[in-house]
């Protein structure tokens, strides 16, 4: 018969009664209880706090008083659910939670307030849980037989099935930060900060969706406050021609006819060359060949000869950043809610690269590669997570590189050649660069590019990666082809001389990998595929993987913690 230890001295921070045991308790579920002798007899507020471990899926007695509703606490009870039960009339119920049943140790901490049912809590590793439902119709039983431990009570009552470690009982209510820190005692915090290797940074890249658009480029574009001839901020282009050409109001808008001499345009002086516009107005062609826009030199001039709601974007190239609104040979047309923003806004685009329709577009026929660039995106020696959505619709491809003068003009970040979206895991060099490339070689090409994200893997540095080592999808990658006895490493991890618990997940195993920085080698790869977990003592303050050369290896979920007492197995 198992019995509970020493009743101790009354104090207000230690229990009145617990057993402390290397090895945890295995119950059976038909008889196995824990009878203690004058325990806890009469009811009045007690927190109770045990380790326990079960995969029991119906209910669960895990202590009592004499009988099922006489101070029990049962796992699993009618709808799955915590209970504790002090009258079949008075009683609390917590929602459901998988760690009722998952088979894996957690501390559970009861407070049972006899006074008040609905002032009882419950709380599973060191988190308080939400009440489901309470019922006050009647109130508390008094106790008819001293604490039983895996049961209801001495005798023909309902038992556990599972193990209890640790358990012990308080005469007042425990503090959350008293439980926490006892919680803590035997699962410390990770010592190792992006141990899940799942962490990532801010976006690197600025507009890499192409959306943003500037503020309005001209003044009165709806053509209003007409002054004289034109309206205010509008200039007339060239001689007025004869009586057949001219340029005025109609209906609040700019009216153009021209019977093809000279003149018959207006012009702003509104854009920067160099940059991408999106230009949009309203068109209304009453007769003859319509009318162009011009931005700058702009040697493709954009020509309309219907009525139409424009929209194209367009490069102001040349030396001067006009724009202009010019006759199509012998015309008469009226133009309104003309609009003007800059676009593609932060990236460089040269041969045959241009924006439009929120996308970024490469398409031409010449021999010459087209290339959107953005500048300060990456920093050396790091590694970054990098999205590209991209159609190709002719042509070789894309490449993506980490500087536009890198030689030799391969993808060194990715490469594209159907339409998709791409994800590439890149260590950066020296450039901070982003370049996007078209693939020369044969005529027609047609690529858009329609959104980029750079965010950087391990943002606070906390991997230091050697030659090989990466991390990709949320794991720790070594691909095999460093050099013997690279590293990644973290440092001011552990502490010399004490004991820690480590734990890590082998997804993928190829040749020699080692564990070293707690306590001696531990072959990474000889522990196979699966979770693994051992005890070192810290002979150095980091913590690192070897990789053999030639070997590959997959790892997630690695912690080190403090290693203090542990719930064990019998």
């Amino acid at each position: 018969m198992l019995t509970l230890g020493n009743k101790l001295t009354l104090n207000s921070s230690k229990p009145i009664y617990h057993f402390v045991n290397k090895y945890s308790i295995d119950f059976d579920g038909v008889d196995d209880r824990i009878i203690t002798d004058g325990a806890d007899t009469v009811a009045q507020p007690t927190t109770y706090s045990f380790w326990a471990k079960t995969s029991q899926t119906t209910q669960n007695f895990v202590f009592g008083h004499g009988n099922s509703v006489y101070g029990s606490f049962v796992l699993n009870h009618s709808g799955a659910q915590p209970l504790l039960w002090l009258n079949d009339q008075y009683y609390r119920y917590w929602i459901n939670i998988p760690q009722q049943d998952d088979g894996e140790w957690h501390h559970w901490v009861v407070y049972s307030d006899t006074n008040d049912i609905t002032n009882s809590k419950l709380y599973c590793d060191g988190v308080l849980q939400t009440v489901y439902n309470t019922v006050t119709t009647l109130s508390t039983l008094a106790y008819t037989e001293s604490l039983t431990i895996g049961g209801t009570k001495a005798s023909g009552g309902n038992y556990f099935e599972g193990q209890i470690d640790e358990f012990a009982v308080y005469d007042r209510e425990l503090t959350q930060a008293e439980i926490t820190r006892m919680y803590n005692t035997y699962y410390s915090p990770n010592r190792v900060a992006n141990g899940n290797f799942s962490q990532i940074g801010n976006e690197e890249v600025t507009n890499g969706d192409f959306s943003q658009e500037g503020s309005e480029q001209v003044t009165n574009g709806d053509f209003a406050n007409w002054s004289g001839g034109l309206p205010n901020s509008w200039n007339q282009l060239g001689g007025s021609g004869d009586a057949n050409n001219y340029i005025e109001e109609y209906q609040g808008k700019l009216r153009v006819v021209s019977n093809g001499g000279s003149g018959a345009a207006v012009e702003q002086n509104a854009l920067t060359v160099g940059k991408i516009y999106k230009v949009t107005a309203d068109l209304v062609v009453n007769s003859g060949g319509g009318m162009r826009f011009q931005l700058g030199a702009n040697s493709t001039h954009h020509i309309y000869t219907t009525t139409q709601s424009i929209e194209f974007y367009a490069e102001c190239d040349g030396t001067n950043g006009y724009l202009q609104i010019i006759r199509q040979g012998t015309t008469d047309f009226t133009i309104d809610n003309v609009s003007v923003k800059e676009v593609g806004q932060n990236w460089t685009f040269a041969n045959d690269a241009t924006m439009g329709n929120d996308v970024a577009t490469i398409i031409g026929d010449s021999s010459t590669a087209g290339y959107i660039i953005q500048d300060n995106v990456f920093q050396s020696n790091k590694t970054y997570k990098c999205i590209f959505d991209v159609t190709i619709n002719s042509g070789l491809g894309l490449k993506f590189q980490d500087g536009l003068s890198y030689s030799p003009h391969n993808e060194n970040i990715g490469l594209a050649t159907t339409s998709g979206v791409y994800t590439f895991y890149f260590n950066s060099t020296s450039y901070n660069q982003l370049a996007i490339i078209r693939r020369t070689g044969g005529t027609a090409y047609d690529s858009i590019i329609n959104s980029v994200s750079v965010k950087q893997v391990d943002p606070n540095d906390r991997w230091s990666l050697g030659t090989g080592w990466s991390i990709e999808d949320g794991k720790l990658k070594g691909d095999g082809t460093n050099t013997d006895f690279q590293s990644a490493q973290q440092n001011n991890v552990t502490t010399v001389g004490d004991t820690y618990e480590v734990t890590v997940t082998v997804e993928a195993t190829s040749g020699a990998v080692e564990l070293k920085g707690s306590g001696v080698y531990t072959r990474i790869d000889s522990l196979g595929i699966g979770t693994h977990t051992f005890y070192v003592v810290a002979d150095a303050t980091y913590i690192r993987f070897l990789a053999h050369a030639s070997s590959t290896i997959t790892l997630d979920n690695f912690t080190v913690r403090e290693y203090a007492i542990q719930p064990q197995d019998v």
